[in-house]
């Protein structure tokens, strides 16, 4: 078994890996192409969505890092406030989440990670997903 650091590692896939936050946010993007994201300016779409996949991928200080999680917990709570002051209904916050987290399975898989990698990093990711999805409910309830 292995830590979700090693899944970033070259050696668990051919080539370096080229999974960027960028990449995530496209994915994510074709994912909320209906309503009512697609309501939305396209500018105003993702909200800090890049912002937090930036924190959620930033390993530099550490997977299990207290200032990581924090940055973390940050940026979300400014996306569910970024979405309140939208007037957006509080389940397109889950969505942007659940979506957010099929994007980012689903850019591990498009860069080559093979399945028990993408699987191994999801699980790893998913006290994040859901401290993350609480503090943006926190911001958007303007806690």
């Amino acid at each position: 078994m292995f830590d979700f650091n090693d899944v970033f590692d070259a050696g668990e896939w051919n080539g370096s890996c080229s999974l960027t936050p960028a990449l995530v946010v496209w994915i994510w993007s074709s994912h909320v192409d209906q309503a009512p994201w697609s309501a939305m300016p396209l500018d105003d779409r993702a909200g800090y969505l890049r912002a937090v996949v930036d924190e959620l991928l930033d390993l530099s200080g550490g997977f299990e890092s207290t200032a990581r999680r924090q940055r973390l917990a940050e940026v979300a709570r400014r996306h569910g406030a970024f979405r309140r002051g939208q007037a957006c209904q509080e389940i397109v916050v889950s969505e942007d989440f659940y979506s957010l987290r099929a994007a980012v399975r689903e850019a591990l898989a498009m860069t080559g990670a093979p399945p028990y990698a993408v699987r191994q990093a999801m699980r790893c990711l998913l006290p994040d997903w859901r401290m993350t999805r609480r503090a943006a409910l926190l911001g958007f309830a303007g806690v």
